[in-house]
C-alpha cells in the first residue's frame, strides 16, 4: 500500500509539472532571470585559467595568483616571490636583498599587533623571508582555518614602506651581524663554492663579511622591487580558490594599488641577464672545516638546448642517485675509493647546472677523479643499459611523489613551474622523464659533462698538505689518462655478468583522492603490533618496521652495534638494485629507543618492497669481510664528528651520568674492537631474530589489507615479544659547568636540564616551553634602546627538546658576541630567573600555545614524520587516540600548569652549563 502511494504521487506530481511546461510553451518571460553575481576577483582579473586542482589569475595591476586546492592536510602555506635575488644585488652591496628580505619580519615593530613575525606565531606559524637567486621569497605555514590571516600578514609585512627610524637602523645592523655570524654546514659552503668557480660569480661563494649597507639601501630597494604589479603569490592547501583570490583582490588589488609603495601599473625593474658561465676547465683547491676531502665537479648547463633537461635529470640519477647508482656501486662498493657520491640537476633562472659531489679520502682524491671520468666516458661511448635507465627513472618518479607531501612542497612545485615555463608542466613530469631513452641521456652527457665545461673543485681539511697545480696541468693529466683507464675498465668488464632484471611497466596515473583517513590499528593473531592509514594523495606506500632499543641499549662495550648490525642486514647488490628498478628505498633508522627500517615504494610495487624487507630481517648473511669492511668505514664516520657532535656529547654525559643515553652514539676504537661476528650473531638473535616488530604503514592501500602480508613470517607461536625500554636515569643533583674549547668559532653557551619523557603528560607543555623561550629570549625586536642593549653581547637563542622513552632533554643554546662573554651570561641567567616570577604575560604565553601547536602539525605532514611521531608515541605507552590529538592536547596545556612545569624544569640549581670558548667560565675543562 505504502508504495502504491507513492507511485502515485510522483504520477501526479509529473502530470502537473508537464501540464504547468506546455502552459508556458511560447510565452516569454516578463523578465529575464537573474545573473550570477560575478565573483569580486574577476573585477579585477586581466585573464584566469583553472584546472581540477589549479587556478591561475593575472590582475590588472600585475600581480599573479597561483592556488593548489589541496584537502590532504590540515593546513595552508601562503608563499610571496618578490623580483631581486642575490644574483641582482650591485656589486658595493652584496647582500642588499636578503638583508632586505629579513628585515621584513620586523614590519609592525611597536604597534599594538606587534611584529610580522609575533603575528605569525600567534596563528601558530613561522614567517620567514629569504632571498634566492632572482627572487625573494617569503612562506608562512598555518592552520586551515586561519589562511585569510595568513594572507593578510603578507600584504601588512610585504607592502608597507620602512619607516627610517633608529630602530630600523639597528635592526638592520643585526640583522647583517647575524648573516655574517651564521653556521653553515660545509657541504653547503663547498656547493657554494663550486657555483662561485664555475660561473665566475662570487656572490654564490660564501665570504667572510658583508660590506656595511647604508639603510637609505635598504628603504630604495624595497620601494623599487616590492610592488604588487611584479609579485607572484602561491597558495596551497585545504582552501576554496575563489575564496582565497576575493581576499588577494582586496589586499594587493583593490587596497595596494592605491599606496605609495605600489602603483597600480608600476612594474619592477628588470631582472638582471641571465647567468653565464665563464666557459673553459676550471680548478680551484679550497680549504675548510672537514675532516675527508670532497671532490666536486659542476658542469653549467645552457637552455639552447632544452630538451636535454630531463635527460641530464635521468643522467644525474643514473649516476649518484640511490644505494646502486653508478657511483655508489663502483667508486664505492666495488672499489672502496670514496664514502659517499652525488649527482643533481638543478634549474637556475635562464641556466641549469649540473653537479656531482665525492666524498673520499686525502689519498685517494686523484683516484677519485680518474674514477669518475671513468664512468662518464663509458655512459659515453655505450650509454645506460635498460636496467640503469628504468632504475634512475623509477627513482625520481618516487622523489617527486615524496617532496609533494606537505602544502609547503606544493607550492614550491607550483611556483617552480610557473618560473621555468608554465604551472601546467608540473603535472607533466613524471610523464616527461618516462620519454627519456637512453640516446637522450648518452647524448645529454657527451654534449655537457666534458673537460671544456668543468669546474673541478677540491674541498681539503685545512691540515692538508698544499694541493695548487696548475689547472692546465690538472686537465692534461685527465686527458691524458681518459681513454686508457676507459679500456682497461671495459675490459675488466667482459666477465661481468649483469643479472636479467624484470623492467616494470608504467601504470596508469593515480586519481588522488584527499579524503583524510587516520591509523587503524590492524589485529593479527600472535603477530606484531600493525597501524596502517590509508592516503590515497601520492601512489606511494611507506612503512617503517621497528624493534624496541637501539642506542640506548649499547653500553661502552659496543657502541654503534646497532647501526653496523643494519648496514650489514642491507648489504646485497642484487637484491638492492633489483628493489631501485622497481621504484622503492629502503633505509636503516637507529633512534634512541628503537631501530629497523623504512620503506618507500610505488604501491604498485608493494610487494617486491615487502619481499626485501622479508630478506633483510629474516635472511641476514655474517660475511667476516664484509663486517671487518664495514668497520673500518665506521672508524672513519667517527672522525667526522664535529666540534658541534662533541658539544652536545659533553653535555648528555653530564645530565645523563652514567645511563646509556650520556653514551656515545657512534663507534669507537674500543668497541670495534669487541664487535666480531659472533657479537653480531648474538645481537641479531636476541634482539631481531623471531622478535615482533612494531608496524606503521601510511600510503595507498585500501584499509588495513597490507596486514595480511605479516602473517605467514611474522606471526606465530615462535615469535617473542620483547619490548626494551631504559629504565629512568638517575635525577641531576647539582648544577655543573663545563668548559669546552671549539675550534675557534662564534662563543656559545648551553644550557642543559632534564625534561619530561616522552610518555609523560608533561610532554606537551614542554614543547610550549620551547616556543616561549624563543619568543621571550631570541625576540629581535622592540624599542631601539632594547634592539640595542640585545645586540650589545650579540645574545641569540634557540632551544631544542628531545623526549627519550625514559627521560628527555631540554637545550638553550645562546650564541654571543666575542667579548661579550660576561654580559651575554648575566643577560642570560636574569632573563631565566624572570622565568619564575608570579605572574608571566597571557598573551606570551598564549602565543606560544598556539606556535607549538602549529609546528607540531607542520612538521607531521610527511608519512615518514607520521609513521616515526606514531612509532614513539605508542612505544611510550600512549593510546592512538593520545597521538592523533597530540596537537590538541599542547593547545589544552593550561597557564597555572605551564608555570608549575617552567619551575621544575628551568632549574638553575640542576642546570648544566657548557662554556663554549667563553674565558673566565669557571668549572671543569
Amino acid at each position: 500500500m505504502f508504495r502504491k502511494t507513492r507511485l502515485g504521487i510522483a504520477i501526479c506530481f509529473l502530470f502537473t509539472l508537464t501540464a504547468a511546461t506546455a502552459t508556458g510553451q511560447g510565452r516569454a518571460p516578463s523578465r529575464g532571470a537573474p545573473k550570477p553575481a560575478q565573483a569580486p576577483f574577476l573585477i579585477e582579473a586581466e585573464s584566469h585559467e583553472e584546472s581540477q586542482r589549479v587556478t591561475k589569475t593575472v590582475f590588472k595591476n600585475g600581480l599573479t595568483a597561483l592556488v593548489y586546492e589541496f584537502y590532504g592536510q590540515p593546513l595552508v602555506t601562503v608563499q610571496t616571490y618578490v623580483p631581486g635575488g642575490f644574483l641582482d644585488d650591485p656589486d658595493e652591496a652584496a647582500g642588499l636583498s636578503e638583508i632586505t628580505a629579513r628585515s621584513r619580519e620586523n614590519v609592525g615593530a611597536g604597534s599594538p599587533a606587534g611584529t610580522t613575525r609575533r603575528r605569525a606565531q600567534a596563528l601558530g606559524g613561522v614567517f620567514s623571508g629569504r632571498a634566492g637567486l632572482r627572487h625573494s621569497r617569503f612562506e608562512l605555514t598555518v592552520p586551515a582555518a586561519r589562511w585569510k590571516q595568513a594572507l593578510n600578514i603578507h600584504a601588512e609585512a610585504l607592502l608597507p614602506p620602512f619607516e627610517n627610524n633608529e630602530a630600523f637602523r639597528l635592526y638592520a645592523a643585526r640583522i647583517v651581524e647575524n648573516m655574517r655570524d651564521e653556521f653553515v654546514p660545509p657541504d653547503v659552503l663547498s656547493g657554494k663554492e663550486l657555483r662561485a668557480l664555475a660561473f665566475g660569480e662570487r656572490r654564490f661563494a660564501p665570504s667572510g663579511h658583508l660590506p656595511e649597507i647604508a639603510p637609505e639601501k635598504i628603504i630604495e630597494f624595497h620601494k623599487n622591487r616590492y610592488n604588487p604589479s611584479a609579485m607572484t603569490l602561491v597558495i596551497a592547501g585545504d582552501v576554496r580558490a575563489g575564496d582565497v583570490l576575493n581576499e588577494i583582490a582586496r589586499l594587493f588589488v583593490s587596497k595596494g594599488a592605491g599606496s605609495k609603495n605600489a602603483p597600480a601599473r608600476a612594474a619592477a625593474p628588470p631582472a638582471g641577464a641571465g647567468i653565464e658561465p665563464i666557459g673553459g676547465f676550471r680548478y680551484l683547491p679550497v680549504p675548510g672545516d672537514i675532516v675527508f676531502p670532497q671532490v666536486l665537479l659542476g658542469f653549467p648547463v645552457s637552455f639552447k638546448n632544452p630538451e636535454d633537461h630531463r635527460a641530464l635529470e635521468v643522467a644525474a640519477a643514473i649516476l649518484g642517485t640511490g644505494e646502486t647508482s653508478v657511483l655508489n656501486t663502483r667508486l664505492r662498493d666495488r672499489k672502496d675509493l670514496i664514502f659517499s657520491a652525488r649527482a643533481e640537476m638543478e634549474s637556475f633562472h635562464g641556466a641549469g647546472f649540473f653537479s656531482v659531489m665525492l666524498e673520499t679520502q686525502l689519498q685517494h682524491v686523484d683516484m677519485t677523479e680518474i674514477a669518475f671520468w671513468t664512468e662518464v666516458e663509458i655512459l659515453k661511448r655505450n650509454g645506460p643499459s635498460e636496467a640503469e635507465l628504468a632504475r634512475a627513472v623509477a627513482q625520481l618518479e618516487r622523489l617527486w611523489w615524496e617532496r609533494r607531501e606537505t602544502v609547503g612542497g606544493l607550492a614550491d612545485a607550483l611556483a617552480g613551474s610557473e618560473f621555468q615555463g608554465g604551472w601546467k608542466r608540473m603535472n607533466g613530469y613524471i610523464a616527461e622523464l618516462q620519454k627519456v631513452t637512453a640516446v637522450d641521456v648518452r647524448r645529454a652527457i657527451a654534449r655537457h659533462l666534458t673537460l671544456s665545461n668543468c669546474a673541478l673543485l677540491e674541498y681539503l681539511p685545512r691540515s692538508a698538505a698544499d694541493r695548487n697545480p696548475a689547472g692546465t696541468a690538472v686537465r692534461a693529466t685527465l686527458e691524458s689518462l681518459l681513454g686508457l683507464a676507459a679500456d682497461e675498465e671495459l675490459s675488466a668488464r667482459k666477465g661481468e655478468v649483469e643479472p636479467n632484471f624484470k623492467i616494470p611497466s608504467a601504470t596508469a596515473p593515480l586519481r588522488l583522492n584527499e579524503i583524510r583517513h587516520s591509523f587503524q590499528a590492524a589485529s593479527i593473531l600472535r603477530g606484531p603490533e600493525i597501524y596502517i592509514r590509508e592516503d590515497h594523495t601520492s601512489p606511494l606506500v611507506e612503512m617503517g618496521v621497528y624493534f624496541t632499543g637501539g642506542k640506548a641499549q649499547e653500553s661502552e662495550a659496543d657502541a654503534g652495534i646497532t647501526g653496523l648490525m643494519l648496514e650489514l642486514m642491507l648489504r646485497n647488490e642484487r637484491e638492492n638494485r633489483r628493489l631501485e628498478i622497481f621504484g622503492g628505498r629502503l633505509t636503516p633508522v637507529v633512534a634512541d629507543d628503537y631501530f629497523g627500517f623504512y620503506l618507500s615504494i610505488p604501491s604498485r610495487n608493494f610487494p617486491e618492497g615487502f619481499e626485501r624487507i622479508k630478506q633483510v630481517i629474516k635472511s641476514p648473511v655474517f660475511d667476516k669481510a664484509e663486517i671487518e669492511k664495514l668497520k673500518q668505514l665506521a672508524a672513519m664516520r667517527a672522525r667526522r664528528s664535529t666540534a658541534r657532535d662533541e658539544e652536545k656529547r659533553l653535555l648528555n654525559e653530564a645530565l645523563f651520568h652514567g645511563h646509556s643515553y650520556a653514551a656515545e652514539s657512534s663507534a669507537t676504537p674500543v668497541s670495534l674492537k669487541n664487535i666480531s661476528v659472533e657479537t653480531m650473531q648474538n645481537w641479531y638473535e636476541e634482539n631481531v631474530r623471531n622478535v615482533k616488530p612494531f608496524v606503521a604503514i601510511a600510503g595507498n592501500t585500501e584499509g588495513t589489507s597490507l596486514a595480511s602480508w605479516f602473517l605467514s613470517e611474522f606471526s606465530g607461536s615462535r615469535m617473542k615479544d620483547r619490548k626494551k625500554i631504559s629504565s629512568p636515569p638517575g635525577p641531576v643533583k647539582k648544577a655543573e659547568t663545563v668548559n669546552y674549547n671549539g675550534e675557534g668559532g662564534r662563543p656559545a653557551i648551553l644550557m642543559g636540564f632534564r625534561a619530561p619523557s616522552l610518555g609523560d603528560m608533561d610532554v606537551f607543555g614542554t614543547y610550549v616551553l620551547k616556543s616561549y623561550l624563543e619568543n621571550r629570549l631570541g625576540e629581535t625586536e622592540g624599542t631601539a634602546k632594547e634592539i640595542q642593549e640585545r645586540a650589545r653581547s650579540g645574545l641569540r637563542i634557540t632551544c631544542e627538546y628531545r623526549p627519550f622513552l625514559a627521560a628527555g632533554r631540554f637545550i638553550i643554546h645562546a650564541a654571543i658576541k666575542a667579548g661579550e662573554e660576561a654580559q651575554a651570561m648575566k643577560n642570560l641567567q636574569e632573563a631565566l630567573a624572570r622565568l619564575n616570577a608570579p605572574h608571566l604575560p597571557y598573551a606570551d604565553f598564549n602565543e606560544a600555545r598556539t606556535l607549538a601547536a602549529g609546528l607540531y602539525m607542520a612538521g607531521n605532514q610527511t608519512r615518514k614524520a607520521q609513521i616515526g611521531n606514531l612509532a614513539e608515541n605508542l612505544l611510550s605507552g600512549r593510546s592512538l587516540e593520545e597521538y592523533m590529538n597530540f596537537s590538541r592536547n599542547i593547545e589544552q596545556v593550561e597557564e597555572d600548569d605551564f608555570k608549575e612545569l617552567t619551575r621544575r624544569v628551568i632549574d638553575m640549581n640542576k642546570a648544566v652549563t657548557l662554556a663554549v670558548d667563553v674565558p673566565g667560565a669557571g668549572g671543569k675543562t
